[in-house]
């Protein structure tokens, strides 16, 4: 905690009054890009510096956004958490897992994009599975050829 610093000191793109930040995605020029955010998110990973965390606060219709860059402090934060996490839940991956692809999710909730219960539930079932060292080191090899062939094609 001697590290820690205060929200309103941590780095991050400022906001105007009224406009918040949402306008700089609205506008999306670079490096402020919904469909880029691969070159927002290294924006603000060079903003975090040595603190190692940025922030996106004032969007319209959305918490402040905190993104942590240190993989210590990131998993510090995890071990932290409830034991039923509340995490934002993104609406277009909630349409495509409840509509698009119903036929595929059927009723189960998955990890990503749900919270409380239902999470807590779907993350017991798959628990072990995904902490497993055995169970990660079997599936490297199927991971490096789609990763392969994703970067030939």
């Amino acid at each position: 905690m001697a590290n820690a610093r205060r929200f309103v000191m941590m780095p991050g793109p400022k906001p105007l009054p009224l406009l918040g930040n949402s306008w700089r995605f609205a506008i999306g020029q670079k490096p402020w890009r919904t469909r880029s955010l691969d070159t927002t998110l290294w924006t603000l990973r060079e903003l975090a510096g040595a603190g190692g965390a940025a922030k996106v606060a004032k969007l319209f219709g959305h918490p402040d956004l905190v993104f942590p860059f240190c993989a210590d402090e990131t998993a510090k934060i995890y071990r932290r958490e409830d034991a039923l996490p509340h995490r934002a839940v993104a609406p277009c991956l909630k349409h495509y897992k409840q509509e698009l692809r119903k036929d595929f999710f059927g009723n189960e909730p998955g990890l990503i994009g749900v919270h409380g219960a239902p999470w807590s539930k779907f993350r017991s079932k798959v628990s072990k599975s995904l902490t497993a060292p055995e169970v990660a080191r079997s599936s490297v090899q199927c991971l490096d050829d789609v990763a392969s062939d994703f970067v030939i094609k």
